[in-house]
């Protein structure tokens, strides 16, 4: 049950240190393939957390579940980020320096990912046991 969380960490754990050499690199090649796996790696994101989601989570409750997460997913990541960015460009820092700012909270995300996976299936057997 774990093994969504576990990708999902390992995702970001290998894809912020290929974007963070994506956002440095000096050639178009090095860009294309560093930029290129980290996107792919940061994929896993999305695409196991639904169904994560959907196990852990009362019958009752998931389309609010999925809702919300993809609500705050937004609201607490795309909507700062930009403006984030653009005031690290002004005060001083260039923009890679905004742009690895931002790309390196995929570490503790990471971290928090590979952590919870040790409780996904703790969890799933509880709300199997809600909903018999």
């Amino acid at each position: 049950p774990g093994g969504k969380l576990l990708a999902m960490g390992m995702g970001l754990a290998v894809g912020t240190p290929l974007g963070i050499l994506g956002i440095l690199a000096s050639s178009r090649s090095l860009f294309l393939v560093a930029a290129g796996l980290a996107l792919f790696l940061y994929s896993f994101n999305f695409s196991c957390s639904g169904p994560q989601i959907y196990e852990v989570t009362p019958p009752a409750f998931r389309a609010t579940s999925q809702a919300l997460f993809l609500f705050l997913t937004h609201y607490l990541g795309n909507l700062p980020s930009a403006p984030i960015i653009g005031w690290l460009s002004d005060v001083g820092y260039d923009l890679r320096a905004g742009m690895i700012v931002l790309a390196a909270v995929g570490i503790p995300a990471a971290v928090l990912m590979l952590w919870g996976a040790r409780f996904a299936g703790m969890d799933v057997q509880i709300v199997g046991d809600i909903t018999e």
